[in-house]
């Protein structure tokens, strides 16, 4: 099912792009502290200073704050 705004495709798959390089670029450190993040109940240092780097944590907030 497509919607409209064809237009900003180009602009999307390349913002996809991106946002997926930053996922390969954090996803082994995630991986690295997994364990002691598990321990801790909540994301180890480097895990969370690696994602806030990045801008994949901006998905949790409003539009209107950023996200």
């Amino acid at each position: 099912m497509t919607g409209g705004g064809g237009d900003n495709m180009p602009q999307h798959d390349s913002l996809r792009q991106e946002l997926l390089a930053e996922v390969a670029t954090v996803a082994p450190i995630v991986a690295e502290h997994a364990r002691e993040s598990e321990k801790l109940r909540h994301l180890y240092d480097v895990t969370s200073d690696a994602l806030r780097k990045t801008r994949l944590l901006r998905f949790l907030y409003p539009r209107d704050l950023g996200g």
